[in-house]
């Protein structure tokens, strides 16, 4: 079981920097510069890069993962992001290398001028390699917001909590493990830059 202010301060900090980052997102961007491209996104394809901590089920370990995503907005409500990942997992067996997809839908709840304000429910099925082969399967879902760069319409950084999550984790040897987790061992944000063509 992990400690209670562990949690607490993960939420916290983290709960701090998504309401510095909002603030940023609409003190840089004029009204004039929201009006002209705040639609750049939406009917466009958004290629970039992410990165993201993940925890192996059960408190196995945990793994820092790169990745190349696409993201689209269909409309103004409803988008899709997926990606490739690469990582290298920390867990007890050394020479590990984990390669992995990203799924995840968004659910606009705020638009405001270059900005927006969503859901998200991200699934990520994993494959480690060396010493047997490992797999892992990752749940989560949290809140997220995009925001274009300041007179750069067609950048756009995100920054995403994922807070609740449910990981299975299955070793070559030794029995699986599954973990439910509510802010656990590794902070739950991810971050990256899209360019929207």
């Amino acid at each position: 079981m992990k400690p209670i202010a562990n949690s607490v301060r993960s939420f916290w900090s983290t709960s701090i920097v998504i309401a510095m980052a909002a603030a940023f997102a609409g003190a840089v961007c004029p009204a004039s510069v929201m009006a002209a491209g705040k639609n750049a996104d939406i009917g466009h394809l958004g290629v970039g890069l992410a990165w993201q901590p993940l925890e192996l089920g059960g408190n196995t370990g945990t793994a820092n993962t790169g990745y190349v995503t696409g993201r689209y907005w269909f409309n103004k409500q409803w988008g899709l992001d997926g990606g490739l990942g690469m990582g290298l997992p920390s867990v007890s067996s050394p020479s590990r290398f984990m390669v992995n997809l990203s799924v995840q839908p968004m659910y606009a709840l705020k638009r405001w001028g270059t900005s927006v304000f969503y859901a998200n429910a991200h699934m990520i099925p994993s494959i480690t390699t060396g010493n047997g082969t490992a797999l892992l399967l990752s749940f989560s879902a949290g809140v997220g917001i995009e925001a274009a760069l300041p007179g750069i319409d067609e950048v756009r950084w995100f920054m995403q909590l994922n807070p609740f999550s449910v990981d299975y984790y299955s070793p070559p040897v030794g029995g699986s493990s599954t973990g439910l987790d509510f802010f656990g061992a590794v902070m739950p944000v991810s971050v990256g830059l899209h360019y929207y063509f």
